[in-house]
């Protein structure tokens, strides 16, 4: 059965790419579509956070985080993002270290005992409605701030589940890429379980908590991820990671804020 379930995420990895392409925010046209992305998930979808007249979710953290976003090729719009942000000193934090100062109970494994260009916070994961709920059966989507229908989305509903793990390669790549060597992340405990089940070894190090719902710690080593993933995700991984590289070549630096 385990095998049956990896072919299956194999012939998915072949042709997600070409379908969701992995964009990394450089330019601010760019970086605002993810703000607005998550205002649209964070403030009108889930109300974790107040609304406002500018319709953008940002924060302090996005002046040193690299953006990324999950482009739905045919319709032209993003199916998902999420950020990493990425501390050059000592008086940038994650905001692990600033909104839950108390929340790690590891005395090893803590941002503080480590540089922060060697640490990062994977976080704003968003995939907004439209791509989260496959129960939409029967009924025209349409594509959001406008009167045109998604036409696409039904031969499309069986890559839906993976967005949010290609969001997460998308950053974890990334981050390799950048020479980071410690990561972590809040987030739901379920979430956390099916990653670890893909081969992404989360280790929980502290208690769950509210914070955007029930959340708790997680750390990660981004350079263990490539040996632990399952064949079929492994495959997937890989073709992201391509993209993003090819994203990067030329650059002398990630991009951020």
């Amino acid at each position: 059965m385990a095998e049956v379930a990896d072919r299956k995420v194999f012939r998915v990895s072949n042709n997600f790419p070409d379908i969701f392409q992995p964009v990394i925010a450089k330019s601010e046209t760019q970086k605002d579509n993810t703000f607005a992305l998550r205002y649209a998930v964070y403030c009108e979808e889930l109300g974790l956070k107040p609304e406002n007249v500018a319709h953008m979710e940002s924060d302090q953290f996005d002046k040193y985080s690299t953006h990324c976003y999950l482009n739905y090729s045919k319709d032209h719009i993003p199916a998902g993002t999420i950020r990493l942000v990425r501390p050059t000193h000592k008086g940038q934090k994650l905001p692990i270290q600033a909104f839950l100062p108390d929340v790690i109970d590891d005395g090893e494994i803590n941002p503080d005992n480590y540089k922060p260009s060697k640490v990062c916070e994977i976080s704003r994961l968003a995939v907004p409605r439209h791509f989260r709920r496959q129960a939409v059966k029967n009924k025209t989507l349409i594509m959001p701030g406008t009167n045109q229908p998604l036409i696409s989305f039904e031969q499309d509903r069986k890559y839906f589940p993976y967005i949010a793990i290609g969001l997460y390669f998308a950053a974890l790549s990334i981050g390799i890429r950048a020479g980071i060597c410690h990561c972590f992340v809040m987030i739901e405990p379920r979430l956390a379980k099916s990653l670890k089940y893909i081969g992404l070894p989360f280790v929980k190090i502290g208690p769950t908590v509210q914070y955007f719902g029930m959340r708790a710690p997680y750390y990660i080593q981004p350079d263990k991820i490539p040996n632990k993933l399952k064949f079929g995700f492994n495959a997937l991984y890989q073709k992201i990671d391509q993209a993003v590289a090819k994203q990067l070549q030329n650059e002398n630096k990630l991009p951020m804020m």
